[in-house]
């Protein structure tokens, strides 16, 4: 339907855009994961703890890099790794263009956590450890995954052998993964 047959006037449409936060030196819609964001020194104070082994009901977790993709990953991703001073990994999502013309950007090290807001179907998930791993086996490279941080989900933190996860890459290892741009 055309604009100007819309049942909402524009203003009415702008108060829909705002999402009824009005502030007088902005404007705003943002999510509910975009919001935990607005604060990430709350990831990188449990980061820390679960580094260390006192985020509570979570065993200690030693990892030397972060790993994200999408916007739900990168966004947080090299602020947090600068702080907890650790390597990054940008994964762009299956089939993002990018300027560079390459699938995954940053440095991994020995053993990366993969940090995003939620596993929900496991794709990105599956995506990103076949990039990953398929990377590292190109390059004789050994590095072990971690785990998963999910700033937004729950539980926080998912082994590797977590039942989630090892469904997802189960669920998808069929995929043609295969990237031109890798």
């Amino acid at each position: 339907m055309p604009y100007t047959d819309s049942p909402f006037s524009p203003d009415d449409l702008m108060e829909i855009f705002l999402n009824r936060r009005r502030n007088t030196d902005s404007i705003g819609n943002h999510t509910s994961w975009m919001r935990e964001l607005a604060n990430p020194d709350v990831i990188v104070s449990e980061l820390e703890s679960l580094r260390s082994g006192t985020l509570l009901g979570y065993p200690k977790v030693e990892f030397d890099t972060l790993v994200g993709t999408g916007m739900s990953g990168i966004l947080p991703l090299l602020y947090v790794a600068k702080t907890l001073d650790v390597k990054w990994l940008a994964v762009r999502k299956n089939g993002e263009s990018t300027h560079t013309g390459t699938a995954v950007e940053g440095d991994l090290g020995k053993r990366w956590l993969f940090l995003d807001d939620f596993i929900e179907s496991g794709k990105t998930y599956a995506w990103t450890h076949h990039l990953v791993t398929e990377g590292a086996a190109d390059n004789r490279f050994t590095t072990n995954h971690a785990g998963v941080y999910q700033y937004h989900g729950n539980p926080r933190f998912l082994s590797p052998d977590a039942r989630r996860l090892t469904s997802a890459l189960e669920r998808y290892r069929h995929v043609d993964f295969t990237s031109p741009r890798r």
